[in-house]
């Protein structure tokens, strides 16, 4: 009898999204600079498609773009420089077991990148709360500029 119990409540905490004891949770960190900056971010999902699937429909616009997925119990940091009229906007991430030491970090990143006239004034953040593991980076915008500098 008490096997079904353990059976039915790892069910219920599958279906309702809760984490399994020991099971990484994931959070997203998006951005939107058509028309000036948005940020969006959510924390405490199931899997990396889950976070980049809530934090995109958070933002709501096709012009949304990931920029950091980690996973496990951490806290990420993004910060982005202001619009100084150049191509490129510099920009810095991190992820830290807290949220002032990945904050510190991003903004330091973002500081060393600076154009004359920008400053790392826009910042997205997130922890997650719940959930197993070390902080792991999953993705982040850097692989994708890295791409396409081999190019």
């Amino acid at each position: 009898m008490k096997l079904k119990w353990t059976v039915a409540a790892l069910a219920a905490l599958t279906l309702t999204g809760a984490a399994a004891p020991g099971q990484p949770r994931y959070a997203a960190l998006v951005e939107d600079l058509e028309g000036g900056f948005r940020g969006f971010a959510v924390a405490d999902q199931a899997s990396r498609a889950d976070a980049e699937k809530a934090a995109l429909a958070k933002c709501g616009q096709p012009s949304c773009e990931v920029v950091l997925v980690f996973s496990g119990r951490a806290c990420g940091s993004f910060h982005r420089a202001n619009d100084a009229g150049f191509e490129t906007r510099a920009f810095g991430w991190a992820t830290e077991p807290r949220l002032t030491e990945a904050t510190a970090q991003s903004l330091k990143t973002c500081s060393a990148e600076l154009y004359t006239g920008e400053s790392c004034v826009h910042q997205i953040k997130a922890c997650n709360s719940s959930g197993g593991g070390e902080g792991t980076v999953v993705y982040s915008i850097s692989d994708t500029l890295e791409d396409e500098e081999e190019w």
